[in-house]
């Protein structure tokens, strides 16, 4: 009977779209099941006053379901994963659920990559914004909208009541703890939050890395309040302390150069010639607008720098050769301005303070010519 109902259901999911495009359905789960069922809370770790790891099981449990629908869809966040594919095959049996076709409608309508992890850390277990929250309109419209961001929510807790996913989420909780323990020693291992004190001016006050196991991307979340920044970077851990703490710090960069380069319509613009000739290979990494691009560009260059006095330019070379091999073709030019501001900090007090003459100088270099 169970099976029926479901098979109505995605037939109604198909179908009963409502004006607004909002992907409506039915819950599987009673609302005494959805009250009753325990919920797992995230496994975090302390790092130290600023800095906690953890895993989210709303994060995974969506994760799960997107690597579910790739063959729809062709995204997936794993290259080889023991973890993954031992989930796939777990829950394999519950693809009848709605929660599979309300994903790959909301895949069609940009709901990949960072909007995922991004509007997952803006919501609350119930799918409601946080309180607080200065709403990105664009993250949130790539979910759809608020609306069906919450629905989504909704139907995932469904999901995971229908599946029992969160006692599975309990099984691996060994791994999890495991994988939190060895970003918690990598992040101890260096003066991450001294240096990048010491490069941008300011501290982030608030940083949650939350953990995405076997994952091979890595988001720069922020959420932004009236007071305050909460940096959210989004990521695998690996083995190799260095290539962890340099995908770390990348990360945490976000937080600062995003919201600066917002702020610079006009040099954007100016700029925009920059990204004719490495388009193509833009597109194939995701970075599908200059803004994106010239973003990542600055935020390569800046990992670049706060990584040598990690590091004390022990793995410059190799850094730049990653980064060119990628064709990020102007990130010598901007390291070479970064490290103008770096020289002048009696000048520049803070990243924020350098971050017009950055732009303009960006804006005026010549255009890349293989």
């Amino acid at each position: 009977m169970k099976k029926l109902i479901l098979i109505f259901l995605a037939i109604l999911l198909l179908t009963g779209c409502t004006s607004n495009n909002i992907t409506k359905v039915q819950k599987t789960s009673s609302q005494a099941e959805l009250t009753n069922y325990e919920f797992s809370d995230p496994i975090q770790l302390e790092v130290s006053p600023e800095i906690t790891v953890f895993v989210d099981p709303s994060m995974e449990a969506a994760n799960l379901v997107m690597e579910l629908i790739k063959d729809d869809t062709g995204y997936t966040m794993y290259r080889q994963s023991n973890y993954m594919d031992q989930q796939v095959r777990h829950f394999t049996a519950y693809l009848d659920h709605p929660i599979f076709d309300m994903t790959r409608k909301m895949y069609e309508n940009g709901f990949s990559y960072d909007a995922i992890s991004g509007n997952l850390h803006s919501v609350d277990k119930n799918g409601d914004l946080l309180e607080g929250l200065l709403i990105d309109e664009n993250r949130v419209k790539r979910a759809g909208g608020a609306e069906q961001l919450k629905l989504f929510v909704e139907t995932l807790n469904d999901f995971r009541v229908y599946s029992d996913y969160d006692s599975y989420f309990q099984e691996n909780k060994d791994f999890y703890i495991r994988e939190l323990e060895l970003a918690k020693k990598h992040i101890t291992s260096v003066e991450l939050s001294e240096e990048l004190l010491n490069f941008y001016g300011y501290a982030l006050e608030n940083i949650s890395v939350c953990i995405i196991p076997d994952s091979m991307g890595g988001f720069g979340i922020s959420n932004t309040y009236q007071d305050r920044v909460d940096a959210i970077p989004t990521l695998p851990v690996y083995d190799n302390e260095y290539s962890f703490i340099s995908f770390l710090v990348h990360e945490l960069s976000h937080p600062y150069i995003n919201p600066q380069t917002d702020l610079y319509p006009e040099l954007v613009t100016n700029s925009k010639y920059l990204f004719e000739p490495i388009k193509r290979d833009m597109e194939k990494q995701a970075y599908t607008k200059w803004d994106n691009s010239l973003n990542e560009h600055i935020v390569r260059a800046c990992t670049y720098l706060v990584m040598e006095q990690l590091y004390n330019g022990e793995y410059n070379s190799k850094i730049l050769d990653y980064e060119l091999d990628r064709n990020f073709v102007y990130i010598e030019s901007v390291i070479s301005f970064l490290e103008d501001y770096r020289n002048a900090r009696d000048q520049y007090s803070n990243i924020d303070t350098y971050y017009e003459k950055l732009m303009t100088s960006i804006s005026e270099l010549d255009v890349y010519n293989d």
